[in-house]
């Protein structure tokens, strides 16, 4: 009998590492265009390979999710929230991608604390319900 390989659901440690590298990166690009003319165009097109990239990585993370997590639900939600302010001229000197990945990451931590720490409690079922992390 061999059992099914139990494959971690959400983000691995080097996934999120990876994910905040990459938007770290674009975003300081970004800010050293900004103050260049040619930022004001190329930073659109910069900021929808970012908005691809980050679609299909978390598409491909949530294809892989053994049942619904945050990565698979909200991710969409959240980058494209920082495509459309990071669209915006001047205002996309800030950190806008680190900050929504930073948001996906921390919140499918919590997702993972939640279900393995405190779904399963009694007091985790009477505090916040069944399938807590879910919810988040």
């Amino acid at each position: 009998e061999s059992a099914a390989p139990k494959t971690e659901r959400g983000l691995s440690n080097v996934d999120a590492a990876l994910m905040l590298s990459v938007a770290g990166l674009v975003d300081l690009i970004e800010f050293l265009l900004t103050f260049l003319v040619i930022g004001l165009v190329v930073n659109f097109f910069i900021d929808f390979i970012t908005w691809l990239i980050f679609y299909l990585w978390f598409k491909n993370k949530g294809a892989k999710a053994p049942k619904k997590s945050f990565v698979q639900d909200k991710s969409q939600t959240v980058i494209g929230l920082a495509f459309g302010f990071e669209a915006l001229p001047i205002i996309n000197a800030l950190p806008g991608w680190t900050a929504a990945i930073l948001l996906i990451v921390l919140r499918d931590r919590a997702s993972k604390f939640l279900e393995k720490y405190i779904e399963g409690s009694s007091v985790g079922k009477l505090l916040l319900g069944e399938n807590a992390a879910e919810k988040i």
